[in-house]
């Protein structure tokens, strides 16, 4: 059985998975040379690892994206959807191998996180945080929300979601102005809100705070970073935890992020007595905070998802459909 997963979202990606295990991986900026990039900045219309790379067809496609509509780029259709996309990519997959391909696609973000980084780490159960840079969305739930932070329990057997943190900040991002630090200064939110609720077995926080993923987000945005976070982690080690200088600010915000994302890894370890913790989610690249985490929870066993960034998603949406979507019955588009 030979499924290829495609990322949608920003580093957009392919991954073949055949019975269970991975062929392939590539990140399409490998090819374009546009760094990072989501679909809408291809140069082209089509993934180019597609043409070098997938040489037999693929029984089954599963797409996995953050949930897009946005301004058209010129091949598209009026809106960029990620069903406009799929027509895109689906022609060029059905023109290369001579026939449509069933394809498959569930906004399952984080959970397409957590199967990636499982995969990789070889334990044989382990809890899995989730910390996003910029959410995923649309929630059906909860469909004015996106979802920053979760948590999962996952073994060989299931994956099962035990926390999952939305929060309605981004909603209204582009109309607030920013403070200094890079993000939105909680006393101008209309939306105040920390609100408990459990459905389905699942703990929700529904908020209106920016996770720590969202805040570095902004800040590298506020500071004419680019899309280049990992600076901040750079700068944060020339800052001083009071003063007003970029650097100094850096450092006040990695140190504000350690304490939530030590105090969500406190809240996981609720959830399970596994010993093992998997990070995966754009914000687990902050290396500089992993080795803090390792010293403040010295009986835990913790393992960073290499691919841990959206990239991973096609690996992790191949591996879940594999793994869950085939043993059931479905109906494919």
């Amino acid at each position: 059985m030979r499924i290829l997963g495609i990322n949608l979202s920003h580093n957009a990606s392919i991954a073949q998975i055949t019975d269970g295990k991975l062929d392939l991986y590539f990140e399409e900026d490998r090819f374009n040379k546009v760094k990072q990039c989501e679909p809408e900045r291809f140069p082209e219309p089509r993934f180019i690892s597609i043409d070098k790379h997938i040489t037999e067809k693929p029984d089954y496609v599963i797409y996995a994206s953050v949930g897009r509509v946005g301004q058209a780029f010129e091949y598209s259709p009026v809106w960029v959807s990620d069903q406009s996309l799929m027509d895109i990519f689906n022609k060029q997959l059905s023109e290369k191998f001579g026939e449509d391909i069933p394809y498959f696609y569930q906004i399952e973000h984080h959970l397409y996180h957590a199967h990636s980084a499982f995969y990789f780490s070889e334990l044989d159960d382990a809890l899995c945080i989730v910390m996003d840079g910029g959410g995923a969305r649309p929630l059906e739930e909860f469909n004015q929300y996106i979802e920053i932070e979760s948590v999962y329990t996952i073994d060989k057997n299931q994956c099962s979601a035990k926390y999952k943190c939305i929060t309605s900040a981004d909603m209204f991002y582009n109309n607030t102005v920013l403070n200094n630090v890079g993000y939105v200064d909680q006393h101008i939110n209309p939306e105040q809100l920390d609100y408990p609720l459990r459905k389905d077995n699942i703990d929700y926080l529904l908020t209106s705070k920016f996770s720590s993923g969202m805040k570095f987000k902004t800040f590298s945005q506020v500071h004419d970073m680019g899309i280049d976070v990992g600076k901040i982690m750079g700068l944060a080690s020339y800052g001083n935890l009071t003063g007003e200088r970029v650097e100094d600010l850096a450092r006040q915000l990695q140190e504000e992020s350690l304490k939530d994302t030590i105090e969500l890894i406190s809240l996981a370890t609720k959830y399970s007595d596994s010993k093992n913790i998997i990070l995966s989610g754009g914000y687990a690249l902050n290396c500089v905070n992993n080795y803090h985490y390792m010293k403040h929870f010295p009986e835990y066993n913790f393992f960073v998802d290499p691919a841990a960034h959206d990239g991973g998603t096609a690996i992790g949406a191949a591996l879940w459909f594999y793994k869950e979507i085939l043993a059931s019955e479905i109906e494919f588009a």
